[in-house]
């Protein structure tokens, strides 16, 4: 368990947990996930595309993070914590991802590039800057009401405010093609935003095989009902294995315990 400043005075506890489930209808699990509790890092990476090197990409996604916030420049002293510094930090860690992913690329065609999906959650101070690139999510449970906090870089998903519904159902083949992705590009955009703790928050961050099998109704039932995040992972995960099983599962949660006052 980490504790985390929220305030000058005061401490939060992290709690975290996860599961991951290998799809029914995939041959291994493309997911990878990274817990730095020294750095208050939590972030999962899908290897995208359905190519066999899904894997190798979500991969080298989290060993570049952990490497990243390893490093004592990007662990300073959560007291010392800022929303900007975290958001500074997550956008290095993803740059150097993409990096590392690129350069095995670099001399392959378009087509054949591995890539990855990827979401990271850094809580400094009374801050938490969340990340995503690619269609990886995160949420927020706060007052029994269940928050998405990312978008999903998603051809169809992006097109939909510009077409009709027709449009939209003829494009239906197209709801797995990612506009971002780590890997394909030598740079690539994250979305990073900012967002206040407070005590009994839980987030959720999760790969795309959760999202893709429940709505978010579901998802924060099953987050609700659960008498820990051990079952709250394993709930997610086998709730959506159950709904279909077409790809892989991974769910991390991460809570905050009540605010208690610092020693002195």
């Amino acid at each position: 368990m980490e504790i985390c400043d929220l305030a000058r005075g005061r401490h939060l506890f992290i709690e975290y947990a996860m599961a991951t489930r290998q799809g029914r209808h995939v041959t291994h699990n493309q997911d990878a996930a990274c817990m730095i509790p020294r750095a208050r890092v939590f972030a999962i990476a899908d290897g995208t595309g359905g190519r066999p090197d899904g894997l190798r990409a979500s991969e080298l996604a989290v060993s570049a993070l952990e490497d990243y916030f390893r490093q004592a420049r990007a662990c300073p002293a959560p007291e010392n914590g800022s929303g900007a510094a975290a958001v500074s930090d997550v956008k290095g860690a993803i740059a150097q991802a993409n990096e590392r992913i690129w350069s095995e690329n670099a001399d392959r065609v378009a087509a054949e590039r591995m890539t990855a999906a990827i979401v990271v959650a850094h809580f400094l101070g009374p801050n938490v800057a969340i990340a995503s690139v690619g269609h990886a999510r995160a949420y927020r449970l706060r007052d029994r009401k269940l928050k998405r906090l990312t978008a999903d870089h998603i051809l169809l998903e992006q097109s939909r405010p510009y077409l009709s519904d027709d449009d939209l159902e003829a494009l239906r083949p197209l709801q797995d093609v990612l506009t971002r992705a780590l890997g394909f590009a030598a740079r690539v955009a994250a979305d990073v935003m900012t967002h206040s703790v407070a005590p009994e928050d839980c987030f959720l961050v999760c790969s795309s095989g959760l999202t893709d099998a429940l709505p978010d109704p579901a998802i924060c039932d099953i987050m609700l009902s659960a008498s820990s995040l051990e079952d709250m992972c394993q709930a997610l995960t086998r709730a959506a294995d159950a709904a279909h099983g077409r790809d892989n599962i991974t769910a991390m949660a991460i809570r905050l315990g009540r605010a208690a006052a610092a020693p002195s």
